[in-house]
């Protein structure tokens, strides 16, 4: 195991810098375990090694307030992503970001650009909220807190909408966690 410092470009291309418990920092591969594949309704599950002890997985994705209320994303439709990362790791995560993007065409996201996880502890959940809010994290929050989802009508039943969160701690380490929402 190489030590680095959590922040810097002393780890090899593929790994990652994880703060340990110790105060020291440790280089480890940063590969990408599981897939995407949906579950029930808007619920999907990625699953992704950062390093250890830090390990985040996307546990669910909800769609609030869309234009129809039925909760899920249709052709010519708007609606709040609430999307739930949790960190199944043995160490706290510090101030972890996001930005939301997709490649699905007549999709676009309004808000998906620094989404505040906030502080992340071990085997605990946090959403990602818009901007710097005082309830940063918070999965409990009015729809309004989370970034918003539009289809054009052109965007057809059956397609599965590709999301990636391109996530950063406060030390610099990166990753991307993949996600795909159904349309209906």
């Amino acid at each position: 195991m190489r030590t680095c410092t959590p922040g810097t470009a002393a780890c090899l291309a593929g790994e990652v810098c994880t703060l340990l418990d110790s105060g020291t920092g440790a280089c480890f591969s940063s590969t990408a375990s599981g897939g995407t594949g949906a579950k029930t309704g808007t619920t999907t599950s990625t699953s992704i090694q950062t390093g250890v002890p830090f390990t985040a997985e996307t546990g669910t994705v909800t769609v609030l307030s869309d234009t129809n209320g039925d909760g899920k994303l249709s052709p010519g439709e708007s609606g709040y992503l609430k999307v739930s990362i949790t960190n199944t790791g043995t160490a706290q995560a510090l101030g972890i970001t996001g930005n939301l993007t997709t490649t699905t065409a007549g999709v676009t996201i309004t808000g998906g650009t620094g989404l505040n996880f906030s502080d992340i502890d071990a085997r605990s959940s946090a959403c990602g909220t818009v901007g710097t809010t005082y309830y940063a994290g918070s999965c409990s929050q009015p729809s309004s807190y989370y970034p918003t989802v539009t289809l054009a009508t052109s965007v057809t039943a059956g397609t599965m909408i590709s999301f990636s969160l391109a996530l950063a701690d406060e030390y610099g380490s990166t990753f991307a966690v993949p996600f795909s929402v159904p349309v209906y």
